[in-house]
C-alpha cells in the first residue's frame, strides 16, 4: 500500500483498540504517520506546526495545550489521515473502533550523528589528527582562531563527503532492530543442500514483516549491488543486480529456472548462496503450505 514511499522511511505498523470516549490526548509524533480506519469511527482534530506548552498528566503519556485545530474529520472504515512529523492531532473514538498507524522515521541530526560516530568507532574509520599549517605566534594564548575553526570544519567535512558516509547511511536505514523472524531454536540454519531442495520444490519465500532492504543507487549498469538487511551487507554480481532488485521490493520471491540451466546449484549457486545466507539471516522464509 505504501510502496512509493522508501523502504528506509518506514518505522512500524501500531494497531490500536478503543473504547468509546477514549483517545490519549492532545499530543505531538516525531514521525510522520497514516492512519487508516478499521472498525468504528473516530474524530481527528490536528493542528499546525509550532510551540505547544507540554504537561505530563502520567509519567509516560506528554500532551500538549493550547492546540487549535485546522483540521477537523471524522473517519470511517476505510478512511486514512496523513499526520506529518510535528502537527499537534488528538483522536477520540466515537464507538469501539480499530485503527491501524503507519508510521515513518523522521531522524534528527541528533540521531544521525550519534549512529555515525558509533558506526565510525566500530570499523576504527577517520583518524587523521589535525595538524597546525601556518601557525603565528599567539597574542592571546585563549583565543581559538577563525583559521584553527575552518580546519576542523573542513576534519568533519571531509567525513561527511566520504564513501564511508554513503555506506554507513544505507546500513543504518535497514536496521530496524527486530531481528525479524529469527529464532534459533525454531528457524534451523539451512544447508545449501536444503536451499536446493527447496528450489527444486517451487518453494516460495516470503519477506518477513518489518525487514526493509535498502541499497545505493549506482548509475554504472556493470557495477555490483551492494545491500543492507538489518545493517548486514549482502552483495550481488553485476549480472544479478536486475533481478536482485526485483527480489528485495517484492514480499515473495520463487526461484525461475531458465531454459538453459542444468540444475540450480552447478549454474546458479549464486541463488542457492545467497538465500541461504537470507533465510539464516531471517529476513526470507520458506512459505509454509496451507490446506
Amino acid at each position: 500500500m505504501f510502496n512509493f514511499i522508501p523502504y528506509w522511511r518506514l518505522d512500524d505498523l501500531m494497531v490500536s483498540f478503543s473504547n468509546e470516549g477514549a483517545g490519549v490526548g492532545p499530543h505531538l509524533d516525531q514521525y510522520d504517520v497514516f492512519i487508516i480506519q478499521g472498525k468504528g469511527s473516530r474524530r481527528w482534530q490536528a493542528g499546525d506546526k509550532g510551540e505547544y506548552p507540554t504537561f505530563y498528566p502520567h509519567p509516560d503519556l506528554s500532551q500538549i495545550t493550547q492546540f487549535e485545530p485546522i483540521v477537523d474529520e471524522v473517519l470511517q472504515p476505510g478512511d486514512m489521515i496523513y499526520i506529518p512529523a510535528g502537527c499537534p492531532h488528538n483522536g477520540v473514538a466515537l464507538e469501539d473502533c480499530m485503527n491501524y498507524s503507519v508510521g515513518f522515521r523522521a531522524p534528527s541530526q541528533q540521531d544521525l550523528l550519534s549512529s555515525f560516530a558509533d558506526y565510525s568507532i566500530d570499523l576504527g574509520l577517520f583518524k587523521t589528527r589535525y595538524q597546525d599549517r601556518g601557525l603565528t605566534p599567539r597574542r592571546d594564548p585563549s583565543e581559538l582562531a577563525q583559521a584553527e575553526i575552518s580546519s576542523f570544519r573542513k576534519m568533519l567535512h571531509e567525513t561527511i563527503d566520504s564513501a564511508h558516509f554513503e555506506r554507513w547511511l544505507t546500513s543504518h536505514f535497514s536496521n530496524t532492530q527486530l531481528n525479524q523472524g529469527y529464532d534459533e531454536q525454531h528457524n534451523p540454519d539451512y544447508t545449501l543442500s536444503e536451499i536446493l531442495d527447496l528450489f527444486d520444490e517451487h518453494t516460495i519465500f516470503e519477506r518477513q514483516p518489518g525487514v526493509r532492504p535498502v541499497y545505493l543507487t549506482k548509475n554504472d549498469p556493470q557495477h555490483s549491488l551492494e545491500f543492507f538487511i538489518e545493517g548486514q551487507a549482502f552483495f550481488a554480481p553485476a549480472k544479478y543486480v536486475p533481478a536482485v532488485r526485483e527480489l528485495l521490493k517484492s514480499p515473495t520471491w520463487q526461484y525461475q529456472a531458465s531454459s538453459t540451466t542444468a540444475t540450480p546449484l552447478s549454474v546458479n549457486h549464486f541463488w542457492v548462496q545467497l538465500m541461504s545466507e537470507l533465510v539464516n539471516a531471517g529476513a526470507w522464509l520458506p512459505k509454509e503450505e496451507t490446506y
